[in-house]
């Protein structure tokens, strides 16, 4: 295998996964449609038929949004794949103490940043609400979520990209496996 088809693989399991992230959200995004149906009679009824409006229209721009995304990364995988990857190597594993704690250490660094393009939809409502509501008591866990997807992110990236320098410094400064 060389790292070309492991990056479509993964590319194409991201959208595996954003596709099925589509579902998780899909009764949200039902009861905006159900909603939107019956405006005219909410709108008579209780005037709330802006408050739906808004719920729609950003429960359809995720829902679609989540579908064309997850339908490009599954569809176009090989073409991303060999964008981000300009040369094709062979992959090849030893598996020595320093090989698999990089290996842990890159596998931390991409579910951190899978957990937060997971969580893209939720934070995008959060933005929305804290806009729309003014009230700091009531948006503080809300800041705090995004906040912490926004960290999670940061650190995902840099145990990704910097994998060979965390490793050795762990191992310097643990002095175990100092052979390998």
């Amino acid at each position: 295998m060389n790292n070309k088809t492991l990056t479509s693989l993964i590319v194409r399991l991201a959208g595996f996964t954003l596709f099925v992230k589509i579902f998780d959200f899909f009764g949200a995004y039902f009861l905006s449609i159900y909603l939107t149906a019956s405006w005219s009679l909410m709108d008579k009824t209780y005037g709330m038929s802006d408050a739906f409006d808004k719920f729609f229209i950003s429960g359809t721009i995720l829902a679609f949004g989540n579908l064309v995304l997850a339908l490009v990364l599954i569809f176009k995988a090989d073409w991303i794949a060999n964008k981000i990857t300009k040369t094709e190597v062979d992959l090849t594993i030893d598996l020595t103490g320093k090989s698999i704690m990089r290996i842990i250490i890159s596998t931390i660094g991409i579910i951190y940043c899978a957990r937060t393009l997971y969580n893209i939809p939720t934070a995008t409502t959060d933005i929305i609400t804290i806009i729309n509501w003014h009230s700091e008591d009531s948006n503080s866990h809300l800041i705090g979520n995004i906040i912490g997807d926004f960290v999670r992110f940061i650190i995902g990236l840099l145990f990704i990209l910097k994998s060979k320098q965390i490793t050795n410094y762990a191992l310097k400064k643990s002095n175990i496996l100092t052979n390998s």
